[in-house]
């Protein structure tokens, strides 16, 4: 990090992982959309577990956690 150049790598290779981990996935989400490191998705309930799963399976350097809505309030960018 601390090159210019260290964002948009980050940012292309964030990408291309989006699009392998969502074709490749039993449930597509209905929604992603990301913003920089956090993603908000629209999944079925009964394929959160599954969807997450197969996320951190795909790349094992990187883990994504996931919180969901209560109260009908989504924590998302403190939102």
């Amino acid at each position: 990090m601390g090159s210019p150049a260290s964002e948009v790598i980050a940012n292309l290779y964030t990408e291309e992982s989006e699009e392998q981990v969502i074709t490749t996935a039993h449930c597509k989400p209905e929604i992603w959309r990301r913003y920089v490191d956090d993603t908000f998705t629209f999944l079925d309930r009964n394929n959160v577990n599954g969807f997450l799963h197969h996320l951190n399976s795909q790349q094992p350097t990187i883990h994504f956690t996931m919180e969901i809505e209560r109260n009908n309030i989504i924590p998302f960018l403190d939102t």
